[in-house]
């Protein structure tokens, strides 16, 4: 599939259309099981492709993100000392790029930092559907637990701070619904697809 798959071992390609309320660009999602250190090294090279407009590492398939599946809630969110977590909340592991490949507004703070793309998660991004049910839309520097269930005896937990909230567009099911975004996943090595937002016809990217 070009230069940029083949730089990285085989793949498999699919392409998706993005959405026409995303205004135009398309998507495509390179997927395979792999350790995150391969995928991080996709992201970079990506850099270099024509009409990039953002890309990210996510463990949600780009056609779940796309149509609004949701197979898989994530790790269970808790707020120390605070309300129950609404049931239907969506934990998804993604770099710092997935909120502008997949048209989502950064409303107060920021996004992660590299940095912050490494070992345990230490912050948090949520969207305003958290934030207010959470919070009361008082989200930044707050505290939200992650807690995954492995196969072993004790769960991985992590405690992370909140560092930026994103728009949850009402029109778009699954980002409209409660959502906590880590950069780093907490303890397992997921399948992570790798989304691609740019200008311009999906076979000019995967032909690059």
């Amino acid at each position: 599939h070009g230069n940029c798959a083949r730089a990285v071992g085989r793949w498999a390609a699919r392409t998706s259309t993005v959405p026409q309320r995303l205004r135009g660009p398309r998507s495509v999602a390179l997927q395979r099981r792999a350790g995150r250190s391969l995928f991080a090294q996709l992201l970079d090279r990506v850099q270099e492709l024509p009409r990039l407009r953002a890309a990210a590492i996510t463990d949600r398939p780009a056609s779940h993100l796309l149509s609004g599946i949701v197979m898989d809630w994530g790790p269970q969110a808790a707020v120390p000392g605070g309300a129950e977590v609404p049931r239907r909340t969506v934990t998804t592991y993604a770099t710092a790029g997935i909120f502008e490949t997949m048209g989502l507004t950064v409303l107060q703070g920021r996004t992660f930092s590299a940095d912050e793309q490494r070992g345990a998660p230490r912050t948090v991004v949520v969207n305003e559907a958290f934030s207010q049910s959470m919070f009361g839309g008082d989200a930044l520097g707050r505290v939200v637990t992650l807690t995954e269930r492995t196969t072993r005896d004790d769960p991985a937990v992590a405690e992370a701070m909140v560092v930026g909230v994103v728009a949850a567009p009402r029109d778009r099911p699954l980002f409209a619904l409660p959502a906590v975004y880590y950069p780093s996943p907490l303890s397992r090595k997921p399948a992570q697809d790798l989304l691609v937002r740019f200008n311009g016809e999906a076979d000019a990217i995967a032909s690059a």
